[in-house]
């Protein structure tokens, strides 16, 4: 049997005989650069996409905080990985099969010894960077009270129609509109744009750990909200279910069954998204929850600091993953 095999633009060529052991390429020179042409130019595609959807995920204000949050949590948590014992043993691993492998030398390897105790550098690069990236996303969210603004006036004008949920979205509104005011004020007092000590009795320490703990409140209106909310979507299924429950049309069958079968399609659909951006939306608010908690209490709440900066990223993921998916490039 016979059945010859070709790459793209011909750039391989395997042919198998009856027996199937013979096994023949194709080494042209033209053929080999006409396949390294073609990878460059699939490579060179792939970037100008990439880089197209990285231009429109900073255009937006979300898709910036977002792509700057996730330098500043992944730095922070890259920096506490490479002290940890995790990676002290994974070097040691390294050091030992370099040794193994320069062996046959006549000098000794003299490596790195696995007992020497790591200690924290006074100076971090990722710390710096993940430092500035707070600095930045600081100074954009100065103007975040227009945004807030903009929300509660959307809010007023059609506010939801659940009188639990409305109420819990207007408690929003003021605890993030606290949130953020004192959170500018801290930040312009760090940077000496206004007295380090204001009013001669608040300080900028003070003002970030309240602001921490509105945006915690903020959080946890939202648990509210999501278990509200799927309170309604379960009286709303049960609700369906009873009045289709055991009636049949007789009329235009194939017709009525082709349009109620593409209903329930795109209504099954739209209630698989929503179900799924309120769990994102749970696991957001429990970690941001927990972590604003943590920032806003003197003592803390228990959690490690080298996991502060993954923490961060998880509750952060979601965001930046559906903003990255839904960028179209033309």
């Amino acid at each position: 049997m016979s059945n010859p095999e070709r790459q793209q633009d011909g750039c391989l060529d395997v042919s198998l005989d009856t027996g199937g052991t013979t096994h023949s390429t194709n080494t042209d020179p033209h053929c080999v650069g006409n396949c390294q042409l073609w990878s460059i130019a699939a490579g060179l595609r792939s970037t100008d996409v990439t880089m197209h959807k990285i231009n429109s995920l900073i255009s937006s204000s979300i898709g910036q905080d977002a792509a700057l949050g996730s330098i500043e949590y992944l730095s922070h948590a890259l920096h506490y990985f490479l002290l940890s014992r995790i990676w002290r043993k994974i070097k040691a691993r390294l050091h030992a099969l370099l040794r193994v492998m320069q062996r046959h030398r006549t000098t000794p390897c003299h490596g790195q010894s696995t007992h020497t105790q790591v200690k924290t550098p006074a100076w971090s690069p990722l710390l710096s960077l993940s430092s500035l990236m707070f600095d930045t996303r600081c100074t954009l969210r100065l103007l975040g009270l227009f945004s807030i603004w903009t929300w509660g006036s959307e809010t007023a004008k059609a506010p939801p129609a659940d009188r639990i949920v409305r109420e819990l979205t207007r408690l929003q509104l003021v605890a993030t509109t606290v949130y953020q005011f004192l959170e500018n004020v801290a930040f312009l007092m760090t940077k000496n744009v206004l007295p380090e000590k204001l009013w001669k009795r608040f300080d900028s320490e003070k003002l970030y750990a309240w602001s921490l703990l509105s945006l915690c409140v903020h959080m946890m209106l939202q648990l509210g909200k999501l278990w509200r909310e799927s309170v309604l979507r379960k009286r709303a299924d049960q609700k369906a279910v009873a009045s289709t429950n055991g009636k049949i049309k007789m009329i235009d069958k194939e017709v009525e069954s082709a349009s109620e079968a593409d209903a329930n399609d795109t209504e099954t659909s739209a209630r698989r998204e929503e179900v799924h951006a309120a769990r994102k939306s749970l696991v957001s608010s429990v970690t941001w929850g927990a972590l604003c908690a943590h920032w806003g209490m003197p003592a803390g709440i228990g959690i490690p600091e080298p996991f502060i900066g993954a923490l961060s990223f998880v509750a952060d993921a979601w965001e930046l993953r559906d903003t990255w998916i839904s960028i179209e490039v033309p």
